[in-house]
């Protein structure tokens, strides 16, 4: 047998499977690919259940911020009519004592002697003229002398208890008016003179329903109410307690002169909120339909191919394997192609061929790059710098021919690892020089520093005849298509000849993609290809494999001549 090139013993199955993108065996091995089948398989599921929880949360989370919301607004909505109140409360007391200390400080001036004629005229004319002051009178000793009404026949004691409001005016809750004396009046007293008011007058506001008022001095003491109020919890409401209970909602205001609590009762407070959610209900459904669409559409999006594909470039779950590139005369291991690969989640194996135009078509292919490059130098970094001749060849996708990324990304990872430009080779498809310009420039730019740069799959294409030379090449990979036809009598078995002219004639580094069997082995290395891949040698594995082939290669003790002699 002519020229017999020992095969790795992995290779012995691999006749029997398909072509893979850019050479190497298709599917890879699928010993392994239940271990951990059922985790594999169940994370497939692990964003449906996602998007359950999502879904469900997409209903109800709605409805918990609908109702929330709309309960707050009523809240606080309630409290600001219950603040106006309170706040129309405070002012008419302010005018109240306004009124009332202007009135006694206009007696307490008046050079009048206290109870004659004109003084009870006075208080009397002032009585009638001042709209919130009731009654005004004149007290010596404790004991009221005259009033608005006349002189006091019978001794009067005035109350003992006051509670002062500001300075000089004291103020009684609940004074006796001998005009009424079944009715309490508000006295306010300062120097001598007193005037009493309605308590009305203090509450004297518009109020809604069952809206109940009550108001205390800065001291704690009660001073009017309106429509029965619970003094005990307004108190403990001006004293800074919850602001609501089951029964009422309460708002609290204070100032220098009064406290004033104004509450409404739960019943009106639910009916307003009822109300609320109703005109919340259109929105909520509008929110439960975006919701849904978005989840829905979340949903496909991720278990499409293109979603997992990104979760997967993501979450570093792409492989890389090794497809050992041998010298065609010695059968030694030279180098290697660095194929991406991606066991889905389900377990099986996505062809590049598949998913490589998808990430290209939705710009994940400079991201695939980028992955790539990371993981062979993590895998290969040591091999690399122990043995100067060998290279491991990447492939460029167009996106990276165009924007450059990819190399600039390559020389910041390749500072201070010890690796040399020249063993990262660069592959490039035709489809990657359809804008020829830029192509050669980034060509260029990768040879500058250093780089073998090599076109792949070449022939396949329709223009790459007639501008090759036009481009900065060092490596032309001749097409598993070409070489599947060696030996035949088919039309294009005779292309392969014509490439390798055009090749020798550009001296350009030849490699042969895609060998199955030794006759073509033989027919390369007699046309003088140098470099050759593909199922007789090995198939593309991960990298500790290859590593051991590349080790056994090594010290095999091959003897080239006898290996080509075939004798």
């Amino acid at each position: 047998m002519p020229g017999l090139i020992p095969r790795h013993p992995s290779t012995s199955a691999c006749r029997a499977r398909l072509p893979c993108l850019h050479g190497g065996a298709w599917p890879p091995d699928e010993s392994g690919a239940h271990a951990g089948g059922e985790t594999v398989i169940k994370a497939r599921y692990i964003p449906i259940a996602a998007a359950a929880a999502l879904g469900v949360a997409a209903l109800l989370l709605p409805v918990w911020i609908g109702w929330s919301w709309s309960w707050q607004r009523t809240l606080s909505e309630e409290r600001g009519e219950l603040n106006r109140v309170g706040a129309q409360v405070a002012y008419q007391g302010h005018a109240i004592l306004r009124q009332a200390a202007e009135t006694l400080r206009y007696f307490q001036q008046l050079r009048l002697p206290p109870c004659s004629d004109a003084h009870i005229a006075r208080m009397r004319a002032s009585t009638i003229g001042t709209r919130m002051v009731d009654e005004i009178g004149y007290y010596r000793d404790g004991r009221l002398a005259c009033n608005t009404w006349g002189r006091v026949g019978e001794t009067v004691m005035l109350e003992a208890a006051f509670t002062l409001v500001e300075p000089n005016l004291q103020l009684r809750a609940a004074s006796f008016s001998l005009a009424s004396p079944a009715e309490r009046m508000i006295g306010l007293y300062s120097r001598g003179h007193y005037v009493y008011i309605e308590p009305g007058r203090f509450v004297d506001v518009p109020l809604e329903g069952d809206v109940q008022v009550a108001v205390f001095s800065v001291a704690g003491d009660p001073i009017v109410g309106r429509n029965e109020p619970d003094w005990a919890a307004a108190r403990r409401v001006a004293g800074g307690a919850r602001a609501h209970d089951d029964q009422r909602l309460f708002s609290a205001l204070a100032d220098r002169d009064f406290k004033i609590v104004v509450s409404t009762p739960m019943a009106r407070v639910q009916a307003r909120l009822r109300h609320e959610r109703l005109a919340l209900l259109p929105l909520s459904l509008l929110a439960w339909a975006l919701a849904l669409a978005a989840i829905a559409t979340w949903l496909g999006r991720r278990l499409s191919l293109v979603g997992e594909l990104r979760t997967a470039l993501a979450r570093g779950d792409l492989a890389v394997h090794y497809q050992p590139i041998v010298e065609l005369h010695t059968g030694r291991c030279r180098g290697a192609e660095a194929l991406v690969r991606w066991r889905h989640p389900s377990g099986r194996w996505i062809a590049p061929e598949e998913f490589i135009p998808l990430a290209e078509r939705h710009g994940m292919a400079g991201r695939i790059t980028r992955h790539v490059l990371r993981t062979v130098l993590a895998d290969m970094g040591a091999m690399l710098r122990a043995d100067a001749q060998l290279h491991i060849a990447l492939n460029l996708s167009p996106q990276d021919m165009r924007d450059g990324v990819a190399l600039d990304t390559l020389s910041a990872t390749l500072v201070g690892t010890g690796v040399a430009c020249r063993q990262i080779w660069l592959e490039a498809t035709e489809r990657g020089f359809m804008d020829v310009d830029a192509a050669r420039l980034a060509m260029a730019r990768a040879r500058q520093r250093g780089h073998v740069v090599a076109i792949d799959d070449f022939g396949t294409g329709y223009s790459s005849l007639s501008y090759l030379q036009a481009l900065p090449l060092d490596v032309l990979k001749i097409d598993k298509s070409f070489v599947d036809k060696i030996g035949t009598d088919s039309a294009s078995s005779t292309v392969i000849n014509h490439i390798i002219e055009m090749a020798r004639s550009l001296r350009l580094m030849m490699v042969a993609e895609g060998i199955e069997t030794q006759e073509q082995a033989d027919w390369l290395r007699r046309h003088e290809v140098g470099l050759g891949q593909g199922w007789l040698f090995a198939r593309a594995m991960p990298a500790q494999d290859f590593i051991a082939f590349l080790r056994e290669r090594e010290y095999a003790g091959l003897q080239p001549e006898a290996a080509l002699s075939g004798g």
